[in-house]
C-alpha cells in the first residue's frame, strides 16, 4: 500500500530543517512519499552546483549574521524567511513526479483568491496590477530510486534583506556554476502566512488521500538527534557550503587567481595560495590607495535602494 507522511516541522532553525529532510529523503522506503511543510529564519540558500560568492552577498551576510547552506538540490539562490512558507514533496519511484506539487500549490493559492500560474520551469506567478512577478520557484534532486522537490511561496518575506543578501554578480569573479536567472517577486497581497500553510497542507493531504494511506506527523528538533546528527555535521560545514563549489576564476586587474573547492590554488600573490577564498581576503593584497577604492565600493550599496529583484528558485 502507498504510504504519504505529512510532516509539520516546529523548528525555524535553517540547519535543523535541511538536515531533516536530507534525512527523509535518505530514508525513504518503496511506496512511500514524504510532504514537509517548514519555515526558516533568515538565512540564504545556493543550489547544489552554485557559487555562492557569486550569487549572493557574503559580506552582507557576514554582518548580519545571516547564515549561507548549500542544498542538495539544483536550481537557484534563495532567501528564506520567517515570511516564506517552505514545502518538500519527496516519493520513490515512479510515484514521484516533477509537476504534481507544483500543481498542487498553485491549486491550493488559487482557493486564496490569488491570481498565480505556472511556467515551464515550475515556478509560480502572481498576476497583480497588470504584471506578473515571482512568488514560487521550486528545486529538484532525484536518484535512482527517488526524488524530490521543494520550492517557497512568498507571502510576506522581508523584500530589502532579500534583495541585499542576493545582491551579489561581483564582476571579478567568473563562473563555472549554474548562475540564477533573474525574476522580479513579489509578496502574495491580503493572505496570511498561517492561512497558506493550511491550505497547502490540506491541498497536499486530499490530493495524496486519492493515492493511498496519509499520515500526520510533528517533528520537534529534538526528536531525532541520533538520527540527523551526520546530516547536521555536512549541512553544517565549510567543506560542504562553501568548498562545493566548482572551479572558478578571480581578476581585478591587480590580483589574479583561481580557486578549485574554494581554495585559491594559483595566484599572481603567492601569500594567498592555498587559503580559502573570501572577498575580504582579495582584498587584503592589494596596495594601500587601491585597497581603499576597492572598500568604499563594497559598502557604498548599503545606503542605496535596493536594485531589481532577484529570483526565488
Amino acid at each position: 500500500m502507498f504510504t504519504t507522511t505529512l510532516w509539520r516541522l516546529t523548528s525555524h532553525d535553517p540547519l535543523h530543517n535541511l538536515a531533516f529532510e536530507r534525512y527523509l529523503f535518505s530514508s525513504l522506503g518503496k511506496k512511500e512519499a514524504a510532504v514537509v511543510i517548514w519555515r526558516n529564519s533568515p538565512a540564504v540558500m545556493v543550489g547544489r552546483a552554485q557559487n555562492p560568492w557569486y550569487e549572493a552577498n557574503t559580506e552582507f551576510l557576514h554582518s548580519h549574521h545571516i547564515p549561507l547552506f548549500r542544498r542538495i538540490s539544483g536550481g537557484g539562490t534563495v532567501y528564506h524567511d520567517l515570511g516564506n512558507l517552505n514545502f518538500t514533496f519527496m516519493a520513490s519511484k515512479p510515484y514521484f513526479s516533477r509537476d504534481l506539487p507544483i500543481i498542487i500549490a498553485r491549486d491550493a493559492l488559487r482557493s486564496l483568491g490569488c491570481d498565480v500560474y505556472a511556467d515551464p520551469r515550475r515556478s509560480l506567478f502572481l498576476r497583480h496590477n497588470g504584471s506578473a512577478y515571482k512568488i514560487t520557484g521550486s528545486a529538484i534532486r532525484e536518484t535512482l530510486t527517488h526524488g524530490l522537490l521543494h520550492g517557497t511561496v512568498l507571502v510576506h518575506a522581508d523584500l530589502a534583506v532579500l534583495n541585499e543578501a542576493l545582491r551579489a554578480h561581483d564582476p571579478h569573479v567568473h563562473v563555472n556554476g549554474i548562475p540564477s536567472v533573474p525574476s522580479p517577486v513579489t509578496n502574495l497581497p491580503e493572505v496570511t502566512i498561517d492561512a497558506v500553510q493550511a491550505t497547502v497542507h490540506e491541498h497536499f493531504a486530499a490530493h495524496m488521500k486519492r493515492e493511498g494511506v496519509v499520515m500526520y506527523r510533528p517533528a520537534h528538533a529534538d526528536d531525532y538527534a541520533h538520527q540527523l546528527r551526520p546530516h547536521l555535521d555536512t549541512q553544517r560545514s565549510w567543506e560542504w557550503n562553501y568548498g562545493r563549489t566548482p572551479h572558478f576564476s578571480y581578476r581585478d586587474g591587480t590580483v589574479s587567481a583561481e580557486i578549485c573547492h574554494g581554495i585559491i590554488t594559483d595566484s599572481s600573490v603567492a601569500s594567498i595560495v592555498g587559503k580559502r577564498y573570501s572577498p575580504r581576503l582579495m582584498a587584503g593584497p592589494l596596495a594601500p590607495d587601491k585597497r581603499a577604492s576597492h572598500k568604499a565600493t563594497s559598502t557604498a550599496g548599503l545606503d542605496r535602494a535596493p536594485p531589481t529583484r532577484r529570483p526565488r528558485y
